[in-house]
């Protein structure tokens, strides 16, 4: 599970995912962003938007590295979805679990829609959450959960955390 951060006016966010296999196309790795897709499990509500930056650096067999940033506002022209920027602790995008999926793109669109996509190349969970637990407005309650934090010693059982078609 990712978890987002929400801080001041802007606040980067760092996502590693292992999607190296996914993201070649055709024998060729691709530098075409993907599109981020989150749905708020509270309000259903959903934001697409690409990542700031794509890194792939010397350990691209093991992890992209995407940033997105937090913003208060987003601003059409330079703070806004198309860029990485993006606005979450509101009324429709509260602190809480997100689903995400992350889709590549056919090559040579750039739009930032869901059609002409090659497919889903992750799912998974978000968390977003306030960096220091501050003041909670009435809409916006960190949630509170228990981390996993330790191996799991019970080998009989095959745990799926992906959707499966």
């Amino acid at each position: 599970m990712f978890q987002f951060e929400v801080a001041g006016a802007t606040y980067e966010n760092n996502l590693r995912v292992n999607v190296y296999d996914k993201m070649v196309l055709d024998g060729g790795e691709t530098a075409q962003k993907p599109i981020f897709a989150i749905t708020s499990q509270q309000t259903g509500k959903q934001k697409l938007f690409y990542p700031n930056v794509m890194q792939t650096g010397d350990h691209k067999e093991r992890f992209y590295r995407f940033r997105v940033y937090y913003i208060k506002t987003e601003v059409d022209g330079v703070f806004y979805p198309d860029n990485g920027y993006i606005a979450l602790n509101n009324k429709d995008f509260p602190f809480g679990f997100y689903d995400l999926k992350i889709y590549q793109k056919k090559l040579g669109f750039t739009t930032l829609d869901l059609d002409n996509l090659q497919g889903v190349v992750y799912t998974g969970l978000m968390n977003v959450k306030p960096l220091d637990s501050g003041t909670p407005n009435n809409y916006n309650i960190e949630v509170l959960y228990t981390e996993y934090d330790n191996n799991d010693s019970d080998t009989d059982n095959v745990y799926l955390t992906a959707d499966i078609p």
